[in-house]
């Protein structure tokens, strides 16, 4: 896209123009994407963000660079699903490495908030869609319930706070979990494509 833009002159001078090329967009408007390959960006970075922080990235890019491709719905909705999928695996891989010998007052501590941090991700609308699949709303009841166990037995030094902390978290999930039924089908995952980016 071509823009023409008139610049101010003083008497002595007479109107000029400019024609403003992409080149000249990518130098005068800078982003921190300009270094990136666009492949880059389109086949690494955009399958892992969800539909509405693809929006914002795509806006980050010149016109263009952008992606006007229209997302199917139930694609675009399974997408956001496995993107927070794998953010709550990585939580899981955190509090486990944490679980790890030799424990520390300082790693136990830690744990306790990022377990706190993994229920109250459950809470909001976008987490809470995962909690509508049964197999797993079962097991996030039976971890719920044995975390209270541990908690009401727990002999440990983590300080006070952050135990009641993660313990109101668990307690008002439980609730909002059994108060939300009945859950209608959900969707099986693995028989809708994968989202194309490129």
């Amino acid at each position: 896209m071509n823009f023409t833009i008139s610049f101010l002159c003083n008497q002595h001078e007479q109107p000029s123009t400019i024609k403003m090329t992409k080149f000249h967009f990518i130098r005068h408007r800078p982003t921190v994407l300009d270094e990136l390959p666009l492949d880059v960006i389109r086949v690494h970075i955009v399958p892992c963000l969800d539909y509405e922080s693809r929006i914002n990235l795509n806006q980050c890019l010149p016109p263009w660079d952008r992606l006007p491709k229209r997302m199917n719905t139930e694609m675009m909705r399974v997408h956001d699903l496995r993107v927070r999928i794998k953010h709550l695996e990585s939580l899981n891989g955190q509090i486990d490495n944490l679980y790890t010998w030799p424990y520390t007052i300082e790693k136990e501590t830690k744990r306790f908030k990022v377990l706190t941090e993994y229920f109250t991700l459950h809470l909001t609308p976008p987490y809470f869609e995962i909690i509508k699949k049964q197999m797993y709303r079962d097991v996030m009841l039976m971890k719920i319930d044995e975390f209270i166990d541990e908690l009401i037995t727990y002999r440990g030094n983590v300080c006070i706070n952050v135990r009641l902390r993660m313990t109101k978290v668990m307690a008002k999930l439980r609730k909002i979990i059994q108060k939300s039924g009945p859950y209608p089908p959900t969707i099986a995952t693995n028989m809708v494509p994968d989202l194309s980016f490129v």
